[in-house]
Formats: C-alpha cells, sequence, structure tokens
C-alpha cells in the first residue's frame, strides 16, 4: 500500500492480509484499509478461487492426522487445520502458506495447512485433506489515480 501510494499505482490487496511474528498479529488487511483511509480507495473488490489448499501430515513425525501436536499455518486457514486436526494441536502461525509448509517439511512441526501442489513437491510431507476455498481480494487506487 505504501509503494502503491507512493508511485501513484493499484494496489492489490487479499482480505485474508494477515502479517504475523513471533505469533503475534502485528498487520490485517482491515488495519491496512483504516490505516490508507482517505489516502487510498477501494475501488475494485471480487471474489475468486485460490489454489487448492491441503493439510499435510510430515511422516516422519506422524502417522495419522489423530496424532497431530503442533500445525503451520497461516492464520487465515486455521478454519481448514480445525476441520483435520485435533482440537488440542498447537497452532504456529506464519506469514504465508509456504513457510508453514517448509516448517513442516524440515520437522518443526507435525503438520502444516498449504498450496496442495507446494505440498506435493515435499518429500515429507502426506496430504490428508484438501480445500478449494475462494478468497476476495480488494484493488485501491491512491488519489493520482483518481484524477482525470
Amino acid at each position: 500500500m505504501e509503494y502503491a501510494e507512493r508511485e501513484s499505482v493499484l494496489a492489490l490487496v487479499p482480505a485474508g492480509h494477515l502479517a504475523i511474528s513471533d505469533n503475534v498479529l502485528r498487520d490485517s488487511w482491515v488495519s491496512l484499509h483504516f490505516r490508507f483511509q482517505g489516502r487510498m480507495s477501494l475501488v475494485g473488490l471480487w471474489e475468486s478461487p485460490t489454489k487448492t489448499m491441503s493439510a499435510a501430515l510430515n511422516v516422519d513425525r506422524v502417522g495419522a492426522a489423530s496424532e497431530v501436536r503442533s500445525v503451520a499455518l497461516h492464520p487465515a486457514t486455521m478454519a481448514f487445520a480445525q476441520k483435520v486436526f485435533p482440537a488440542d494441536a498447537e497452532l504456529r502461525f506464519c506469514d504465508s502458506k509456504p513457510i508453514a509448509v517448509r516448517l513442516a517439511e524440515e520437522g518443526h512441526v507435525d503438520a502444516c495447512v498449504g498450496s496442495l501442489d507446494v505440498v506435493q513437491r515435499t518429500a515429507r510431507l502426506r496430504p490428508v485433506g484438501e480445500f478449494e476455498p475462494t478468497m476476495i481480494w480488494c484493488l485501491y487506487s491512491g488519489s493520482g489515480h483518481l484524477k482525470s
């Protein structure tokens, strides 16, 4: 958003944007939206399919979804983890699905939620559930774009 405002270009932001570090929420779409109010305008909003997502196990650590005690995931995908893994599994939030997949592949956690194609490129992860959600996208324009 800062770059788009400074360079007078459009910014495309997913409504699911959440920035997490050390398991603490640092930023979100709604925070961006409020922070840039009066400086950037929402000029488009639409829903579109995402890549297929998957819950996946690190087969070196666990044999079944019921054994999972720790899950790496982007917070926006929490509903998918809750459908597959035990309710008491520790959730380790990441800024992106690829980071979640990497953490599971490297054995830092038992499982993850990531894009199916990324999960399938790993050696240690086995998909145990697939999801085909949609995402809401928000297109913003700065004042430079709004002038005719």
